[in-house]
Parts: structure tokens; sequence; C-alpha cells
């Protein structure tokens, strides 16, 4: 698989690098993260989190301040099996159950389903546009660099309880709501990238259009 390309930002004297591929240490500090900003229904226990790591060691794109080396950001982007996908389109789909079975691991010329299941940014990062603008683009850079080894996704899917993660959904991943359950306030989205049918934003965006395009093209 081609290597991922990384980001550098400077803000407030600042030095960030967005990456897609969490080290060890990165896990250790996404499960504090989650922490921050999680209830404690929704935080899921580290050893289950490297386990998923160990499985896929693509599944995460990370930003980190690199003087403290504090992770102020991800994105968990988990290529899951298709029975566990359809099943993340269902209001009672509970993600803190994933297993390592339910993830795939990248390999060239196939199709995956891509499960959004966080994206999370640290409290005093949360006014600033440019971490979420860079951390989507690592995400988009990755799909790109997927196309490399002829790795598309063929359906995306996310969910969502709160405003900010409604407009990620709607914006950034330019995602259709499907299902919604008043009661608990999640709604969820999905994008089917075969035929390719949103405008997904900045430059990578329409690359990933033209690649998208081109593939299904080929495809029919």
């Amino acid at each position: 698989m081609q290597k991922t390309r990384f980001f550098n930002l400077c803000f407030d004297n600042k030095h960030i690098v967005f990456y897609c591929g969490a080290s060890q240490d990165d896990i250790v500090q996404l499960v504090q993260l989650d922490r921050v900003v999680y209830e404690e229904e929704h935080l899921v226990p580290l050893s289950r989190i490297k386990s998923w790591n160990d499985k896929n060691n693509k599944i995460y794109c990370v930003a980190k301040e690199t003087e403290s080396n504090k992770v102020i950001a991800y994105i968990g982007m988990f290529p899951l099996k298709e029975r566990t996908f359809m099943d993340a389109l269902r209001i009672d789909f509970d993600e803190t159950k994933i297993t390592p079975d339910d993830i795939d691991c990248y390999e060239k010329s196939r199709m995956y389903y891509l499960y959004i299941n966080s994206v999370v940014v640290a409290p005093e990062y949360k006014s600033n546009f440019l971490i979420y603008k860079n951390i989507f683009a690592c995400f988009f850079e990755f799909v790109v660099d997927l196309t490399q080894d002829d790795i598309f996704i063929s359906d995306a899917c996310g969910r969502a309880t709160s405003e900010e993660g409604i407009k990620q959904c709607k914006s950034f991943l330019r995602m259709q709501e499907v299902a919604n359950d008043d009661k608990s306030g999640l709604r969820i989205f999905h994008a089917k990238l075969f035929p390719v049918s949103m405008r997904l934003p900045f430059d990578v965006g329409k690359k990933i259009h033209k690649l998208y395009t081109e593939k299904y093209a080929c495809m029919a």
C-alpha cells in the first residue's frame, strides 16, 4: 500500500503534523482524548482499540503537536465486513461491540465498506477550522492513496448525535441522512460512491470524484 503523505501546519507557534496510521502511543492518547469529549457509555476500552489497530493499522488519521507529542485530533475510519457495515446503518447498532473480526484489511484490487466511527478534536482546538480542514484533507488523501493499489470504497456511513457531528457528515463527508432516532438524537448518514454522486470539498475532493468516476466507467 502506498504511504500516506504528511500534512504540516503552524498555528500559534505550534507545529502540527497530520498523518494516517496511529502508533501504540497514539492509541493510548486517543483513548485519553475520548475520555475528555465522550460520555461514559460511548467509551471503548484501550485493549479493544489496540486490538482494532493491530488488525488494521490504517484505521486512524491523526493530528499531533510535534513539540509536545500530544494528539489533538483524529478520525476513525474502519473498513468493515459487509454484514457489520449493514448493521451500522441500524439505530440499535453498538459500535463499542466491534471486534477485530468485523474489521477488514486492505488488499489490492478490492472494494470496501467504510465506517467513519469518530471525528474528535481536543477542546482547545475545537474553534479552529484549520484543524478540521486538515484532518479531513488527510483522510481524503488517504482515500486517494488507496486508489494507487486499485482499492476503492463502495459505500461509507457515519453516525452522529451532536450538531457538530451532523455538520461533519453533511458538509465534509457529503453524506445523506438515512435514519434517525428522536429519543437519543442519533442520526445515521450514508454515501454510495459507485456511481459517485456527491462533490467532496477541497481540491483533493475533486481528485477523488475524478478517480472514482473513471473507475466506475471501467466497471460499467
